[in-house]
């Protein structure tokens, strides 16, 4: 899912000319921990031709959000800890003390909270965030 590029091809049915637009990772707003992920490894360009487009604006607007998408994907992970009510989708975390490539903002994407022998535990997913302040539970 390491994407430096994103390019859409389309038709202008009015200027009858094709369009293409690139947008790459030095044109969106980017965390800069998954930027230096990226920058290590090998990325690749994904190119979209299956998606309507009618100018050079939505062209460009389809890309960065494709992009953005990507980056959002590119790092998910797992975790459960002590029984946390006021953790649910939606909330941003900070985990910490996992390396200095994965700590940082996480987007809860999903919770399950149950009660058992243990106790009172909470186990959620998350996906590292690309952009924004860190707001919600720490």
């Amino acid at each position: 899912n390491q994407v430096k590029s994103v390019t859409v091809t389309g038709w202008d049915r009015v200027k009858k000319q094709p369009i293409s637009v690139k947008v790459s990772i030095d044109q969106i707003a980017l965390n800069p921990d998954l930027r230096n992920m990226v920058e290590v490894g090998d990325p690749r360009e994904e190119i979209v031709v299956d998606k309507p487009v009618h100018n050079k604006a939505e062209a460009k607007a389809l890309a960065t959000a494709i992009l953005k998408d990507r980056y959002k994907e590119m790092v998910k992970a797992s975790f459960g800890c002590v029984g946390l009510p006021k953790l649910r989708a939606g909330c941003k975390v900070q985990i910490e003390g996992v390396g200095a490539r994965l700590s940082g903002s996480y987007f809860v994407t999903d919770t399950t909270h149950t009660f058992g022998d243990g106790g009172y535990k909470t186990s959620f997913n998350a996906r590292r965030e690309a952009t924004g302040n860190l707001k919600g539970l720490q």
